[in-house]
């Protein structure tokens, strides 16, 4: 819930996905000093003036509560930009600073600024500046691929995925969609080790989905699909697996991977570093730094049965191992355009989401 405060702000028990640079004064963040509420905080920030940049002003407030490091307890920041993604938190209170309107910039372009200073947004958007999307009511518990995994003894334990492109096939007249999975319960952190690629189709964009088959076993990572000039269904993906090896790389084999995979994950959840059967989660795992190499699969239907192969030709000029802390991901659509081979199609319904990769 949202409550109006003096100050003229709209006040969340939230806090924007800051923690990175929460003590670093200048850039994004300004630190405003100490004040005992929220609404001081906010008051500062109102009244905050850059000297060097005096167009810029502070759009959000956070006010350090009850921070786990009490040496910065009561601090009051503001942010310059105008993002703010409010999550749960004890500790940090935070707040959207309202200022009239001077211009369309004011109202993210989404809207126009009225007379008497306020935002008339276009009819997707909403808020205070235009900036929040107005998405229609959807029932969670249908959209979308959400599985469970009642096929063993850890029934009812929650399945983890990531993204999935889904494209429109004609003869089967269902959605297809590849999904990163974590196997063995693991939560996404555990991508690295335990990501494998599953197929799934459902009979509309929104889901729900359902799960066909394994499309390639760990490590196989972050899919993207396009349909090809002549109709066929062309896959790019980072792995480091079975099929690797048969293509004459490096890869797991069974042994290998069952010294790095994490095996005693529960119900979607993984626990921290070093715990007995999970060497490697929870952050980079520094210990593994296996290479991701990109491959390529091409099928003329999205059931299979695949080509595997190397990833496009620029694959060779991506680095095999990865810098620290990073993910050498596949080509996304911008790589694909530059491959003649390969073109977006151009039916508008011939494909609906398109996963961008995460780093």
């Amino acid at each position: 819930m949202q409550a109006k405060i003096p100050g003229n702000a709209t006040v969340s028990p939230c806090h924007p996905f800051f923690w990175h640079c929460l003590l670093q004064s200048g850039g994004v963040y300004k630190l405003l000093g100490t004040v005992p509420s929220l609404a001081g905080c906010n008051a500062k920030a109102a009244a905050w003036v850059n000297a060097t940049e005096p167009t810029q002003r502070c759009l959000s407030t956070c006010w350090l509560k009850a921070p786990r490091n009490s040496s910065n307890a009561q601090a009051c920041y503001c942010a310059v930009s105008p993002t703010w993604m409010p999550l749960p938190s004890t500790e940090v209170d935070s707040a959207v600073v309202q200022y009239p309107c001077a211009g369309p910039g004011d109202c993210s372009y989404n809207g126009k600024c009225g007379a008497d200073g306020s935002c008339s947004c276009d009819a997707a958007w909403g808020g205070v500046r235009c900036g929040e999307l107005q998405l229609l009511p959807v029932d969670r518990k249908a959209a979308g691929f959400r599985e469970i995994n009642t096929s063993d003894d850890t029934s009812a334990k929650n399945v983890s995925t990531w993204g999935a492109p889904m494209l429109w096939d004609e003869p089967s007249a269902q959605w297809h969609g590849w999904a990163s999975e974590m196997t063995h319960g693991c939560g996404i952190n555990a991508w690295e080790t335990n990501s494998q690629i599953v197929h799934i189709v459902g009979d509309s964009p929104q889901g729900p989905f359902q799960r066909k088959e394994v499309f390639a076993p760990p490590f196989a990572h972050e899919p993207d699909v396009v349909r090809g000039p002549k109709g066929e269904w062309v896959m790019l993906y980072s792995g480091f697996n079975a099929v690797t090896r048969s293509l004459g790389l490096r890869g797991y084999n069974e042994s290998a991977l069952a010294a790095a995979i994490c095996t005693n994950c529960s119900n979607g959840f993984t626990p921290p570093q070093g715990t007995k059967g999970c060497p490697f989660q929870r952050g980079t795992p520094r210990n593994l730094g296996h290479p991701f190499i990109q491959m390529m699969a091409i099928a003329e239907t999205p059931d299979g049965p695949w080509t595997q192969q190397v990833g496009a030709p620029q694959a060779a000029l991506l680095p095999t191992r990865p810098p620290a802390g990073r993910a050498s991901n596949p080509p996304d659509l911008a790589v694909l355009a530059s491959y003649p081979a390969i073109q977006p199609p151009s039916h508008p319904q011939q494909r609906c989401v398109f996963h961008l990769p995460a780093c």
